[in-house]
């Protein structure tokens, strides 16, 4: 489709080393859509000037050698900030991964990016208000009707039950506790999906231990949830409002 645009809109997207701080580009694919029509893309390799965790080789695909040659950030760092004057953008997770990340390197390597009239548009945002991943959206999906009393105990609770019931017989899923159990500790060792740079680890990127749910990754491999909930919360908020996979982010929303 034609976009009415009164400014040139550019969609960018970021790999990054991963997820331990300081977290660092090591590439940048931008599409630049202008008013007449002309559409121009660039992409850049950067060195990172600190390792790529394997996790995050896993995903994107770019290794420490790849990216060795390369120059750092801050040799593009003007360009890329022209390539960006007058535009607004657009990604999808801009507003809590792409966005941060990118103002963070233009701020350390000292380069100013004007953003005056920019506006911001976070394709991740509109897919979550049009497709919910609440119970409400879940009812719906499965049971085919509009969940009445939503956030009502007895309502909800019963409105869970309805759903594993149809869960159970669309996906034919075991219907017992035990085979359920068994089923969902296969998938919650989640991956992170792709776009923004997150790697999936072999181990999962949450474990159970000792009934504690624990972080299995990052700075705060091995702390728990519930401790980060309490130490640490805005970890957790940026876990959720990060690029990865749903069952990490539901897991942890348990906790905020």
């Amino acid at each position: 489709m034609n976009l009415n645009l009164e400014r040139p809109l550019i969609v960018f997207d970021l790999e990054t080393t991963g997820l331990a701080e300081p977290i660092r580009v090591v590439q940048i694919a931008a599409i630049k859509y202008s008013p007449g029509g002309a559409v121009e893309e660039k992409q850049v390799l950067f060195n990172p000037e600190r390792p790529i965790e394997p996790e995050a080789s896993q995903l994107h695909g770019i290794t420490d050698a790849m990216v060795a040659s390369e120059k750092p950030f801050a040799s593009y760092a003007k360009s890329i900030a022209q390539f960006f004057l007058g535009c607004d953008l657009c990604g999808f997770n801009l507003w809590k991964y792409d966005w941060p990340i990118l103002k963070a390197e233009f701020e350390r390597v000292r380069v100013s990016l004007d953003l005056n009239g920019v506006r911001f548009i976070d394709v991740m945002q509109l897919y979550h208000h049009f497709f919910p991943r609440d119970l409400s959206a879940a009812y719906r999906e499965y049971c085919g009707a509009e969940l009445e009393g939503a956030h009502g105990a007895l309502a909800d609770a019963r409105a869970a039950a309805e759903v594993l019931f149809r869960q159970i017989e669309r996906h034919g899923l075991p219907n017992d506790p035990a085979g359920l159990d068994a089923f969902l500790k296969k998938v919650r060792p989640a991956r992170t999906g792709g776009g923004g740079g997150n790697g999936g680890g072999r181990g999962g990127r949450l474990r159970v231990e000792n009934g504690q749910t624990l972080l299995n990754f990052g700075k705060h491999r091995g702390k728990s949830l519930q401790w980060l909930a309490q130490n640490q919360r805005d970890y957790l908020e940026w876990i959720v409002g990060s690029d990865f996979d749903e069952s990490i982010k539901n897991e942890v929303r348990k906790y905020l």
